[in-house]
């Protein structure tokens, strides 16, 4: 069976990333054969926030120039062609995610792509705030993790500065947007490119090594 290493620096707020990570599943589905190993790393697209985070329509006006709708409307229609229904209009705030990384950072290498995946889904779908330590303990539950490790966690700060300190280095490093791959480490994949694109990467990186 070939191996493949795929590293995703992801944020669990960004629409993209989201996108990126259900055409990656589409792409890995049409190479079952490959055993493949996934690592995700933090990366904090609005580093500047609060834990408390902000009110997300007055956040989006303040950022972009418009409201939430218009900002939406070509996610939208990228999400349908992936079978992803989005509800923005649900979301009510804009949290700081460095606790839903650590979070992330915690989970076993069985629980994390699912972990990932349901943040996504509670933020984008049900609207739930996922900088909100209640809100993660339930996400986190639903995935094998302990509640009441979460929370205890949680409220103590654990691993808050090194999440924000991984997320700093892949910053430093070159990776200036989400959702982005690399592929057997050597291999950038930058954006949310189609599942065809991703398979041609990975077969590309799979002869260079052999």
């Amino acid at each position: 069976m070939s191996v493949l290493s795929i590293d995703v620096y992801s944020d669990v707020v960004c629409p993209w990333c989201f996108i990126g990570e259900r055409k990656l599943e589409l792409a890995l589905a049409q190479r079952p054969q490959l055993d493949v190993s996934l690592r995700f790393h933090p990366f904090l697209l609005h580093p500047y926030l609060t834990p408390e985070g902000e009110e997300f329509e007055r956040f989006v006006v303040q950022k972009f120039g418009t409201n939430s709708q218009r900002l939406f409307t070509r996610v939208l229609k990228a999400a349908e062609q992936v079978g992803l229904g989005l509800a923005p209009e649900r979301i009510r705030r804009m949290p700081d995610t460095t606790a839903a990384h650590c979070v992330i950072s915690w989970a076993a290498p069985a629980q994390v792509q699912g972990l990932v995946r349901a943040l996504f889904r509670a933020y984008f779908v049900e609207g739930l705030d996922v900088g909100d330590p209640a809100v993660l303990a339930e996400v986190a539950v639903g995935q094998g993790l302990e509640r009441d490790t979460v929370l205890e966690r949680l409220e103590a700060g654990l691993d808050r500065d090194h999440v924000r300190e991984r997320a700093a280095q892949a910053a430093d490093g070159g990776i200036t947007g989400v959702p982005f791959f690399l592929v057997n480490q050597r291999w950038p994949v930058p954006g949310a490119q189609e599942p065809e694109t991703l398979v041609r990467i990975f077969d590309r990186a799979l002869e260079m090594r052999s």
